[in-house]
């Protein structure tokens, strides 16, 4: 048990106004512990607020880590997500993701990892889960309703997160008593809505007024509205260059139609056909080895960024980075928005989606394969697609490519989100779960290894063709234009 140091009162003393105690400068935590700092209160006047402040990480090795690692109570009973006053209760990550530093009624306390408290280096870091937006390491909590006159003990508990030797550094624990602050928590319920409810139809195929070209150097131009859009790739030559392809001899392409252009790198060449559609151009890019060897290349299609976009998303999610791979083949876009059109780039076949990284800089945003080998007399066919949407937004890029892909359709039954990915319940569990409920398809929130082998492999039967959370509500997921496949149980 830690003592507490009290400085005793600030303003008028001990009168209740105005009143704060610091009950410890600093406190190191060890997981699976509990630090203990009793307190004195004089009476509590009507209408006075108390308050418990400190600033709070967790020293461990994996840096920008979000996890629910401390509760904390106030005469043993805790501290929930309702009390928080300093800032919301609810953040995002830079990479967009919802998170909460705890539940509205929950008492588990998600804290931020990182070697000390500069909120700056944090936003500076190049992480998807740091935080820019509003500092993870300051709380304040109202514990009016926890707190009495007299004795008090405040009491934080570090609960294990990882097998490691991490631990709680709590800074400037304070108690505090005066006027109430207003809370900037946004716990409040917002009312429900009223009036008529709006009416969607869902839209077939739109035309879309486009001039495409192609280059005899490969390079590939698009013109919609008063937009010129430019198309470049380019794939890794040895000493760490790059082979672009060039924007000579432009010819154009009417609806319908295809042409093709070839070039050539060092031990490989590749033959691009570009066909354009109704909606958007599908490009084949047939990389083969011309050498004795195997062959790797780096490859990425990328579109200048002549104007800055209002918005720029790398697998659904904001930029954060120039390479982001979080997504993986789940959600294998780039997009950017302007006023008058959004533009999409989504890839097509297997390898370049499993290999996908969606990348943007200030000038540029596209889609890399830093990961494609060419083994010796072989070829390899990438496909990918542009998506020009006139006056539109991500969603109706989105709901572009997920009509031509075939993902939309009605779901065969019962489809339910478990927790099974740590396959801790045996066969006959699963099986009785899935036929006491009548359910047609599960989905777990994600693949656990170990060893080589699948946890949980089980499928139902159409289990993969929701699994990146497109069209279910799931807060956690990012819609993506997921290709549905059926499995055999």
């Amino acid at each position: 048990m830690a003592a507490a140091l009290t400085l005793g009162c600030v303003g008028s003393a001990c009168s209740g106004e105005n009143l704060r105690l610091l009950l410890s400068a600093e406190q190191i935590v060890r997981k699976k512990t509990t630090a203990e700092l009793p307190f004195n209160l004089p009476d509590i006047g009507k209408g006075q607020q108390v308050r418990l402040s400190l600033d709070a990480r967790v020293n461990y090795s994996y840096a920008c880590a979000n996890n629910p690692a401390m509760t904390a109570t106030v005469n043993g009973r805790y501290i929930v997500g309702a009390d928080l006053l300093n800032k919301p209760l609810e953040y995002h990550c830079k990479n967009g993701r919802d998170a909460s530093w705890a539940t509205l009624r929950g008492n588990a306390w998600r804290l931020f990892s990182w070697p000390d408290f500069d909120f700056e280096r944090v936003k500076g870091f190049e992480s998807p889960y740091a935080v820019a937006e509003v500092n993870p390491f300051e709380f304040v909590w109202d514990i009016t309703a926890y707190a009495r006159p007299g004795k008090n003990t405040a009491a934080f508990t570090h609960r294990e997160i990882t097998t490691e030797d991490h631990f709680l550094v709590l800074r400037n624990i304070q108690v505090e008593m005066g006027d109430p602050v207003e809370s900037k928590g946004g716990t409040t319920p917002t009312p429900a809505p009223t009036g008529p409810l709006p009416t969607y139809v869902p839209q077939g195929r739109q035309r879309v007024a486009m001039v495409v070209q192609l280059s005899a150097g490969g390079a590939i131009r698009l013109k919609v509205g008063n937009r010129t859009l430019d198309f470049t790739t380019r794939a890794s030559e040895p000493e760490g260059k790059w082979r672009e392809t060039s924007p000579e001899r432009w010819e154009s392409l009417s609806q319908g139609q295809s042409r093709a252009a070839k070039w050539a790198g060092t031990g490989y060449t590749v033959t691009r056909n570009a066909t354009v559609s109704d909606d958007h151009v599908h490009i084949a890019d047939t990389f083969s080895n011309t050498s004795d060897k195997l062959v790797g290349v780096m490859y990425e299609n990328g579109m200048a960024l002549k104007d800055k976009p209002l918005e720029v998303r790398l697998g659904g999610r904001p930029r954060y980075t120039r390479y982001q791979d979080e997504a993986g083949g789940t959600n294998p876009t780039a997009v950017a928005r302007w006023d008058d059109l959004t533009v999409g780039i989504v890839a097509e076949d297997d390898v370049y989606r499993a290999h996908v990284k969606p990348f943007a800089t200030p000038d540029a945003m596209g889609l890399a394969d830093h990961e494609l080998g060419l083994d010796v007399g072989k070829s390899l066919t990438v496909e990918w697609s542009i998506y020009p949407v006139a006056q539109g937004d991500y969603w109706d890029f989105l709901n572009a490519v997920r009509r031509n892909w075939g993902a939309n359709f009605t779901l065969p039954g019962l489809h339910v989100f478990v927790p099974w990915s740590n396959g801790q319940q045996s066969d006959d569990y699963y099986r009785g779960w899935v036929k006491s409920r009548g359910v047609c398809m599960v989905t777990p929130f994600d693949a656990m290894f170990d060893e080589g082998r699948r946890r949980w492999a089980r499928r139902s039967r159409w289990q993969r063709s929701s699994a990146s959370g497109q069209g279910n509500g799931s807060s956690n997921c990012t819609a993506s234009p997921h290709r549905s496949r059926r499995y055999s149980t």
